[in-house]
């Protein structure tokens, strides 16, 4: 998996396929910290207040896992992200 920010765009690629994103997403604001998960394909990001959490699903589907708000603006974000089954 590569991962391409750009202003407030996130792009994941596949290293396998590597011609196009598999998934973007975008926030309203530049990106100000991003996250891997250990296991699998899992992408956090923070912007303002604001964090998502984006997977893919059994299938391959990326989608929305979670979005929420932060009561503190994030200037780095340090965590390793746990899988679902965990």
């Amino acid at each position: 998996m590569f991962i391409l920010l750009c202003a407030g765009t996130v792009s994941v690629w596949s290293l396998m396929v590597g011609r196009e994103p598999i998934h973007r997403y975008q926030h309203n604001q530049r990106i100000q910290a991003l996250a891997l998960g250990s296991e699998g394909a899992t992408v956090a990001t923070a912007s303002g207040f604001e964090v998502k959490v984006e997977s893919p699903d059994d299938r391959g589907f990326w989608q929305t896992a979670e979005t929420f708000e932060i009561q503190k603006l994030v200037s780095l974000q340090a965590t390793q992200l746990q899988s679902r089954g965990s």
